[in-house]
């Protein structure tokens, strides 16, 4: 539970010096609604870019002792930033970001209690359709993953048996929304985080072994899981100096791919500096980029997007003291460009924003609590409009 009333509220958004390509603009701060007497605990973002719209799915609280809550998905125009609506959800006490199939038109958001499930809403409606109870063993409140092949509708949805440490890795695959057909797998040496490759009918999955004696080598692993046969077909080990490149670490984090090209990106901590990865589709590394700041472990990192249209990608790069400041990958170079971007200055908790990316737009969507000084500020949480450059 992260409950905002006892947070400092002096977190602002600021323009400053980045190590993003181009210029990130902010232009709009719109603070999220929400029922009387509550404030917004969670908001994830997510960007529809066939509708042009810009879905947050929200869980809020009150104070004690009633501790009241609401848990609802607010729809946002992505042309004129306004609200459409605010389907309102069962209540739940965490929500991942919502998944989007355009060819269905519907809507999944992952949400946990004691167990979890995916809420279905109708997204030509904006209306809750049905809930899909998830495996049990799926405890999701400190794991929950979720991905959609966009090619096939199926949701897949990863979550560490005991809610947090590492394996066994539950992955639930829900075959079809029409029947709530739930297959189950098991994903050994995983830690839960996943990204989809849909055309090259595969998910990753990043984790980390023991460390190797005397030099404190954190081998990365990267476990390939193929969704035409629903099995590990392969593990990738990287090590200092390894064949698959040099490349050392604690854990992937945040991984996503560009489908247009294949190539998978994310940041990772190993106690120097936080750096970002670029591998290729078979686990070879073709980047290792430093991005200067620091890493405290007990500070977190932000989630990556990926524009496959300009071959750029996005990373909320954590500075070491839980801020988060904007860094722009060229994927043709996979070099980070400097200029002048944007920083998400922090507050107390140091929790990651959401992230989230409209390709045809080239619009930028970030849910973060604070505000911002160039605009009115937020009492709670804030959708934050960027362009790309």
């Amino acid at each position: 539970m992260h409950f905002p009333l006892t947070r400092s509220l002096t977190t602002a958004l600021l323009a400053a010096a980045s190590i993003g390509a181009g210029a990130q603009t902010l232009l709009t701060q719109i603070p999220l609604p929400a029922p009387s007497g509550l404030l917004t605990d969670l908001a994830y973002v997510s960007a529809d870019s066939a509708y042009n719209r810009v879905y947050v799915a929200v869980q809020a609280e009150g104070p004690p002792p009633e501790y009241a809550s609401a848990t609802y998905l607010l729809v946002y125009d992505g042309a004129s930033n306004q609200l459409l609506k605010t389907v309102t959800l069962p209540v739940f006490q965490t929500v991942l970001p919502p998944l989007i199939d355009i060819v269905r038109n519907l809507i999944y958001i992952p949400a946990c209690n004691t167990y979890c499930s995916l809420l279905v809403v109708d997204r030509r409606r904006d209306t809750l359709v049905k809930t899909i109870a998830l495996p049990q063993q799926i405890d999701g409140l400190l794991s929950l993953q979720a991905v959609i092949d966009p090619t096939t509708g199926k949701v897949y949805v990863s979550g560490i048996q005991g809610g947090y440490g590492y394996a066994p890795v539950t992955l639930a695959v829900l075959e079809s929304e029409e029947t709530g057909q739930i297959n189950v797998y098991d994903i050994p040496e995983a830690t839960g985080e996943l990204a989809m490759s849909p055309y090259a009918h595969r998910i990753y999955f990043p984790s980390s072994t023991q460390p190797t004696y005397p030099d404190m080598d954190y081998p990365m692993q990267l476990t390939f899981f193929d969704t035409l046969s629903n099995q590990v077909t392969e593990v990738v080990t990287f090590s200092k100096g390894g064949t698959n490149g040099d490349l050392s670490m604690y854990k992937l984090l945040h991984p996503v791919v560009n489908t247009n090209t294949g190539h998978i990106f994310g940041q990772y901590n190993n106690y120097s500096e936080y750096k970002i990865a670029v591998l290729d589709s078979t686990g070879n590394v073709l980047a290792n980029m430093g991005t200067g700041f620091y890493s405290d472990p007990q500070y977190a990192t932000g989630p990556i997007v990926v524009d496959p249209k300009k071959n750029l990608s996005f990373a909320l790069v954590g500075q070491g003291n839980g801020d988060f400041q904007i860094a722009v990958v060229d994927g043709d170079t996979n070099t980070i460009a400097p200029s002048s971007g944007a920083t998400l200055t922090a507050y107390e908790y140091g929790i990651p924003p959401s992230f989230s990316i409209n390709p045809d737009t080239s619009r930028l969507y970030i849910t973060y609590v604070g505000s911002a000084t160039m605009v009115s500020p937020c009492e709670s949480y804030c959708l934050y409009v960027y362009s790309e450059q």
